[in-house]
């Protein structure tokens, strides 16, 4: 959130570095893109916006994950339609 004071996006940054082998990104929404307020608290009296960007990285995390299957021998979840 753009105006989160109790998780600025230069702390977020700071956390994520301290993961180094996880693939991650920070997207930091303003009020316009929520429709309220851009702080901690605020956005869950309407969630829309930060449900819709989870679930489209979300799913754009997914296809990564079934199209890249076969490159990573440690996958053992089951892809349908691959052997």
């Amino acid at each position: 959130m753009e105006h989160d004071w109790l998780a600025p996006a230069g702390s977020m940054r700071t956390l994520l570095a301290k993961l180094p082998n996880v693939d991650a990104q920070l997207r930091v929404l303003s009020a316009q893109e929520l429709g309220t307020r851009a702080d901690h608290f605020a956005w869950l009296k309407a969630p829309d916006a930060v449900a819709d960007c989870f679930f489209i990285q979300l799913g754009e995390n997914f296809h990564k994950t079934v199209d890249g299957a076969r490159r990573h021998p440690h996958n053992s979840a089951p892809v349908a339609g691959r052997p």
